[in-house]
């Protein structure tokens, strides 16, 4: 209270008091007497002055906490990283098959008579050549397909000629000679040629045979579908099977080699097989992989400003994003990804969490080793910074994520079946790779949606004095003028506080509505009702967003001018 409206309070008690002292005779008890004063208070104007509430005076900022002022903005701001399980697809080897030799015992034209004019030549009847059979179940599951296995594999053919008897003649050679391998096969044998698609060798001539001889081959691929081989996806397993050995051959004896000695009667060709392990180390095909551990921790909320998460605050955002880095450990395979992406808000109060996710429900990882992406309702004008190459993935749902009474205590997000889905792949490498990492930004202006409630209230108090508190007030006015530079509208009230600080209920308050960018707008606020001992009064700004509006900034507020408080009803004191 003014010291003017204080003096005329006083002085009034000592008008009504002063015929009454003119007139007391000692002799008397005056202990009955009333000497209550009570006073009619009209209208009585207040000592009240109130700064300029600027949002910056609202929104205290610090490194590190959850709003942040980014290009003169407020935004929410929240980073980490996140990353999957180790990644492996692992290697297999089959055990090669053991194979008996094949032999085949020859008989010898007749010799009588054969001097120097001429050699032995006759087609070997051949005995049947041996089968061989390479399996293995427990593949991984994540090879979908096999079209050709890349691999390391060696096979040896050993050819000898023995006799029980006699002499083996010299200079004897194998002719025409065609070898049956596995179809299918990459590699180039150490005698003659391979032709893949018939899986034969074939050699136009052995010197020597005598001596031994052996044939080899390293295969680096072999073709499954050439090969007859099957690979079943169901149970993961694998099956090459085949017949391989020597399939046709003439022998050559020259005449001067069994001149003069004792030729056995009967000769023995064996073939000895050598297959060895298969050892794959990548594959053609078709591959997908299900990451696993790929989570991201949650977003607390817990440490926004009050004026954010009072009761009755129901935010929808304007356009908040999500900025998302994640490597590729496949990409020299050009290989994709799918994941999708989930928000629930959960708050403590009891209420239902509140879920959103993006638009398609997934959204295809590039094949790049890095890729950045921004999730969000619509496309930003600028993306925020630290994020190269993005590409947008629609978030309608992204708005409504803090819609509720009050904000979430915390976010979780969830990354829901990330997959390498399944594509053609061409030599791929089976083993290690490095786990999936990632890192990701929210950000989200603070830029109301349509329908978004806030409430900021403040305590102007230190009104009462020992005059005030002797007031019992009935109807408490507050005019200004009010200018503000907030994108939305805010209806302005005033609920009386005591000495205490508690607020006075059983009153009647009208409030008054402030229009967006209002400059100069007379405004009042009217309480009526019993008000004692007052000390202030608790302004609430409520603000409802009829639609979009731009980002909040710190130089926003309302200004109140020409204040006056102004308070009726009557003052009463014991003298």
């Amino acid at each position: 209270m003014n010291k003017q409206a204080t003096g005329l309070l006083t002085a009034s008690a000592l008008i009504l008091l002063s015929p009454l002292t003119g007139c007391i005779d000692n002799n008397y008890d005056l202990s009955d007497i009333d000497t209550t004063v009570k006073v009619s208070v009209n209208s009585l104007t207040l000592p009240v002055n109130i700064d300029e509430i600027f949002l910056s005076s609202i929104i205290d900022t610090e490194e590190g906490d959850k709003i942040q002022i980014i290009d003169n903005q407020y935004a929410i701001l929240e980073d980490g990283t996140f990353g999957s399980d180790p990644i492996n697809i692992e290697q297999f080897s089959i055990a090669a098959p053991e194979i008996n030799p094949s032999i085949t015992e020859i008989q010898i034209p007749s010799v009588t008579g054969v001097r120097n004019t001429g050699d032995i030549s006759f087609n070997i009847d051949l005995a049947p050549i041996s089968g061989y059979s390479y399996n293995y179940s427990g593949i991984s599951t994540d090879i979908v397909d096999i079209e050709q296995l890349e691999v390391s594999w060696g096979l040896t053919y050993s050819i000898n000629l023995e006799a029980t008897d006699g002499t083996i003649p010299s200079g004897i050679k194998l002719q025409n000679i065609r070898f049956q391998l596995p179809k299918g096969l990459t590699g180039t044998p150490s005698i003659g040629t391979y032709n893949p698609e018939t899986g034969e060798i074939s050699i136009s001539e052995i010197d020597n045979i005598q001596n031994g001889v052996s044939l080899t081959m390293t295969a680096s691929a072999i073709n499954l579908a050439k090969a007859g081989a099957i690979f079943n996806y169901n149970d993961h397993s694998i099956d090459i099977h085949g017949e391989t050995g020597l399939t046709n051959a003439d022998m050559l004896i020259p005449a001067a080699s069994i001149a003069g000695i004792q030729a056995p009667s009967k000769l023995y060709l064996s073939i000895h097989t050598q297959l060895g392990d298969f050892e794959v180390k990548s594959f053609t095909g078709s591959i997908k992989h299900t990451i696993d551990g790929l989570n991201i921790s949650p977003i607390t909320l817990n440490d926004l400003p009050d004026f954010l998460n009072q009761e009755g605050t129901n935010i929808s955002l304007a356009n908040p994003q999500i900025y998302i880095n994640i490597s590729n450990p496949f990409s020299s395979y050009n290989i994709h990804g799918s994941a999708g992406f989930n928000l629930t808000a959960l708050r403590n109060d009891g209420s239902l969490p509140v879920s959103c996710t993006i638009d398609n429900s997934r959204f295809e990882l590039r094949p790049e080793a890095n890729s950045s992406y921004c999730l969000s309702p619509s496309i930003p004008g600028t993306y925020y910074p630290g994020f190269e190459n993005i590409q947008h993935v629609p978030f309608t749902s992204l708005s409504g994520i803090l819609s509720g009474n009050g904000l979430p205590n915390e976010i979780q997000i969830e990354i829901p079946q990330p997959e390498i889905p399944t594509q053609r792949v061409t030599g791929f490498r089976l083993g290690s790779y490095p786990a999936i990492e990632g890192r990701y930004t929210f950000f989200a202006p603070l830029a109301l949606g349509k329908g978004s409630v806030i409430t900021y209230s403040d305590t102007e108090d230190g009104w009462n004095d020992e005059d005030i508190d002797q007031i019992t007030i009935n109807e408490l006015q507050i005019s200004a003028n009010v200018s503000t530079n907030l994108p939305f509208g805010v209806q302005l009230t005033g609920y009386p506080v005591d000495v205490d600080g508690q607020q006075i209920n059983d009153v009647e308050i009208t409030g008054a509505d402030i229009a967006a960018n209002a400059n100069g707008t007379q405004v009042k606020i009217r309480i009526t009702g019993t008000v004692t001992h007052l000390d202030g009064i608790r302004f609430e700004a409520r603000a409802t967003a009829p639609e979009t509006s731009q980002p909040l900034s710190p130089s926003q507020g309302i200004t109140l001018k020409n204040i006056r408080a102004t308070v009726s009803g009557y003052y009463e004191k014991e003298l």
